[in-house]
């Protein structure tokens, strides 16, 4: 069994073997006498201090089991984007900025930048070689075209040099090429993305930018998979063969892909694949299952593309982790038009596809309402979550709405979440049918053990006129289970003809078996119960107020319950709870901010984010931000003089929480 000689490249100072590419290769050792592979490792910090100059390997002995693996590992490594402050290679003001003259090399996570004046006949990276049967790698790389000059010519982003055998195999996977186009010269010249001379070789989850060709393949064999090519001028050159590709210029192999990529930020140099993309997001060949010859698990950062039961990998160097698609109203440009048709569509195993699906609600609503959704089928874990979300125009301010984006759930539920791992956030719902027995606004009805969905800076309404004593809820929570749900700033209110009926029995969580904690909750104008627990497990309250209701918490209610208001004395849980009848702005058009006469919640709660309490909320319903200290008791926080422009919510936010990034 072959030795490993593993040695480490980092900037002077910083401890490594060597301080330059350079400096390393210059050993031009023996391995197959060493009996040794060689492994190396660039890593460090090298902020300011510019490109390291050309990796030019030659003059190495290697062998099947005697190869060299070259690596750019932790902070020296790109994060999927071409970045100057990371590891870079350049050729300064002549030759490859990567030359790789060896056998049995693999290069992975290198970025190449072509610098100088007037440069012609280079390639940010060229492998060369000389013996039959060998394979050579490049991967997870970044070469990007950046010379100056108008003298250019025949440049191209990876080369295989001229080889003469036919068992010499190259694989390039994984790797993005920018910009070797004609703006840099002679224009009757080619200027490609991949130029060929003489090997067969794999191309597979590429992204090539506005290079002039994508491919010139001068003789031997090229197969081309899961490939993004755009912005190029020209066909490519040469027989080509393979599969799921997208390429404004090209139509070679099988099942091709059409449609606009949309990447993270083009302008800055980033074409990691956007979470908004419909082209090319799930559209390739699954490499776990292909007989393609390549086994392809990550892309271009490390980020797993899924498992062997994925129907359909991305297209090109990098795998999105989130699908957001958008949902308004008919005639608004939106994916959908209502977050059921969306559920039922996109419905899949997020874990075999390492994704999370959003649903982000935007548009204007005006003048029309979603109906209630369901969310189930799917297969969902802690880093594979769904998320339904308002954004923009769409979003309440904190007062209801029916301007905004809100729910009718009629004599159902408005969102039902029978799914683990599911976070809805910022909606109304209202139920408003009659004969509403038993239903929740939003009804918990799953919960695999540990796992948390999470409910947040909604607001929800009951109306249910003809059944308003039969356990109507804002939220109902049913059947045992050993899953866990989160509450966070949130109201839970109560219709006009159900409030001015008889007093009957008012629950906002009926039978609640999941174990539920709510953070920053508001319970009010019931006639019945505010907070109600009747099942199994006991709630958890922190900085919740109940107001106006018969009993404001009732049932099960654990010990560390505390923070909490209500109207009626001894009612809220926990030693610094307090009792006080709230003010709020104006409770007759459901504005329940603080004033100022309300200050028995005002600083006198407890600061959730700065203890470390799991999920705790950073904002306010509205995203007002909550300061370090003592918090404000409710969904607001108080914010003295006029009344402060809600957050515009215009992306699927980052929330607290391991597994809502």
């Amino acid at each position: 069994m072959p030795g490993q000689l593993t040695q480490s490249i980092k900037p002077s100072g910083q401890g490594g073997d060597y301080t330059s590419i350079t400096s390393w290769e210059a050993q031009n050792l023996d391995l197959v006498s060493l009996d040794s592979s060689s492994y190396v490792e660039v890593s460090g910090d090298w902020t300011g201090l510019g490109p390291d100059g050309r990796f030019d390997l030659a003059g190495w002995i290697t062998d099947a089991t005697h190869q060299i693996y070259a690596k750019v590992t932790g902070e020296a490594r790109h994060n999927g984007y071409y970045d100057p402050n990371k590891y870079v290679n350049t050729n300064l003001t002549y030759g490859n900025p990567i030359n790789i003259n060896a056998d049995f090399a693999t290069v992975d996570g290198f970025q190449a930048k072509l610098t100088g004046s007037n440069v012609a006949y280079y390639e940010g990276i060229q492998l060369i070689g000389s013996l039959n049967n060998c394979e050579n790698i490049i991967k997870n790389c970044i070469v990007i075209d950046m010379h100056s000059g108008s003298g250019a010519a025949g440049n191209a982003g990876i080369q295989f040099g001229f080889f003469t055998g036919n068992k010499k195999t190259g694989s390039l996977y994984n790797n993005i090429i920018i910009g070797f186009n004609r703006t840099h010269g002679n224009d009757s010249l080619v200027h490609t993305g991949i130029g060929n001379y003489g090997w067969p070789n794999r191309i597979v989850n590429n992204t090539m930018i506005d290079c002039y060709r994508p491919f010139y393949q001068n003789t031997g064999r090229t197969w081309i998979y899961n490939t993004i090519i755009t912005g190029s001028e020209a066909v490519s050159y040469g027989t080509l063969t393979g599969s799921h590709n997208l390429s404004n210029v090209d139509t070679f192999g099988k099942n091709q892909v059409y449609g606009r990529v949309q990447f993270v930020n083009p302008s800055n140099y980033d074409y990691r694949l956007s979470p908004y993309d419909t082209a090319v997001m799930s559209k390739g060949l699954n490499l776990y299952t292909s007989s393609f010859g390549v086994s392809i698990t990550d892309d271009i950062s490390g980020i797993s593309r899924g498992n062997i039961f994925a129907s359909n990998f991305d297209i090109g160097a990098s795998h999105s982790t989130k699908s957001i698609k958008t949902i308004k109203p008919s005639g608004q440009g939106g994916d959908y038009t209502s977050v059921s048709s969306w559920e039922s569509a996109e419905q899949k195993n997020l874990i075999s596809i390492n994704k999370s699906y959003i649903a982000e609600i935007g548009g204007d609503w005006s003048s029309t309402n979603d109906s209630g959704f369901g969310i189930f089928g799917w297969v969902t874990g802690p880093n594979n979550y769904i998320k339904v979300t308002t954004t923009g125009t769409a979003r309440h301010n904190g007062v209801w709405d029916t301007s905004k984006y809100w729910i009718n759930g009629g004599t159902g539920a408005s969102a039902a979440y029978q799914q683990n791992y599911v976070t809805v956030d910022g909606i109304q719902g209202y139920q408003t049918g009659s004969g509403n027995y038993f239903v929740g606004v939003v009804h918990f009805t799953a919960g695999a053990a540990d796992a948390i969905s999470i409910l947040e800076n909604s607001i929800l309404k009951v109306d249910s006129y003809s059944k308003i004593g039969s356990w109507t809820a804002c939220i109902k929570g049913q059947f045992a289970n050993t899953g866990s749900y989160v509450v966070r700033n949130c109201i839970f209110t109560v219709g006009d003809s159900a409030y001015n009926s008889v007093s009957a029995s008012r629950v906002y969580c009926l039978y609640s078996y999941p174990k539920t904690t709510f953070y920053n909750c508001l319970a009010i104008r019931s006639k019945g119960y505010g907070f109600y627990e009747g099942g199994a497990y006991n709630m958890t309250y922190y900085n919740c107020i109940a107001q106006d209701t018969i009993n404001g918490y009732v049932g099960g209610i654990t010990a560390q319950s505390d923070y909490n208001c209500s109207d009626l004395a001894s009612d809220a849980p926990g030693a610094n709870s307090v009792t006080a009848d709230l003010t709020f702005q104006d409770t007759s058009s459901g504005n329940y901010r603080l004033t100022s006469a309300d200050s028995a919640v005002i600083g006198t709660g407890l600061d959730l984010l700065s203890l470390g309490y799991d999920y705790a909320p950073t904002t306010d319903i509205v995203g007002v931000t909550r300061t370090s200290g003592s918090w404000d008791m409710g969904p607001f926080a108080f914010v003295s003089g006029p009344t402060p422009v809600p957050t515009v919510y215009v992306s699927a936010r980052r929330m607290a929480g391991f597994f809502f990034p």
